[in-house]
């Protein structure tokens, strides 16, 4: 689920339908964007002083750990190594984490996807 009034990218289309895809990578590829789009939206809240909506996103981000690609082959122990200070960094208010995985991972967000 994505936040309110925020829609999933183009990117994600299936452009091959002959090509195989694996559920489990599917899986993650869209759990990936739902991260980098929570990330945006917690940040834009916060820009627009809006507490229940940045309340909704931290609550969204601290459930990451919860999704099924958290634990799966596809996001290894360095990728759930590399969130966790992220999301901690939500849980305490400090935006410089969070803007620097926008900007190194997940810059397509505010480029129009």
């Amino acid at each position: 689920m994505l936040p309110a009034g925020r829609a999933w990218p183009g990117f994600l289309q299936v452009t091959d339908e002959s090509a195989g895809y694996s559920r489990g990578g599917a899986r993650s590829w869209v759990e990936s964007v739902a991260l980098c789009i929570w990330l945006d939206e917690w940040l834009d809240a916060r820009a627009a002083a809006a507490g229940t909506r940045e309340a909704t996103a931290a609550k969204a981000i601290a459930a990451i750990p919860t999704w099924p690609s958290w634990n799966s082959p596809f996001w290894t122990s360095s990728v759930r190594d590399h969130y966790t200070p992220v999301f901690a960094s939500v849980a305490a208010g400090d935006e410089a984490p969070v803007r620097q995985e926008m900007a190194t991972n997940c810059s397509w967000v505010n480029e129009g996807g």
